[in-house]
């Protein structure tokens, strides 16, 4: 069941990355652009399928500090190599920079200031 879940949820993450990308790729397809133009509803499906596989992973180890663990292994470093790649390593001097790669948002709290200098950064922090 899991593994059924996972294709769906990379179909859900693949139709987000075709919302955001429909501009290049089907500009000169008009039905596959308007298909690709529902892709946002990608991320409501993707974070209910991504927490529902959560509970049952975290339901076999209950130990709360090797799932963060493990999660900080397999999540940060990439977001941190993405970060330092997309952003150059001029942006060392910059001090959001280190706020992002903290996950302390740039608006303060602010809803409408962006919560990391990567904009992906933000599903990272949450």
């Amino acid at each position: 069941m899991i593994k059924t879940l996972q294709i769906l949820r990379g179909i859900a993450a693949l139709s987000v990355v075709g919302f955001h990308f429909r501009v290049y790729l089907f500009a000169d397809f008009p039905v596959l652009d308007a298909c690709a133009a529902q892709g946002f509803m990608g991320v409501n499906l993707f974070f209910i399928i991504s927490g529902f596989i959560m509970y049952q992973v975290t339901e076999r180890n209950r130990d709360p500090w090797k799932f963060i663990g493990r999660r900080f292994i397999r999540i940060v470093p990439l977001y941190w190599l993405a970060l330092l790649t997309f952003r150059g390593l001029g942006s060392l001097t910059n001090p959001d920079t280190y706020r992002s790669m903290l996950f302390i948002p740039l608006g303060g709290g602010n809803r409408d200031r962006r919560s990391s200098v990567m904009q992906p950064g933000w599903s990272a922090g949450h």
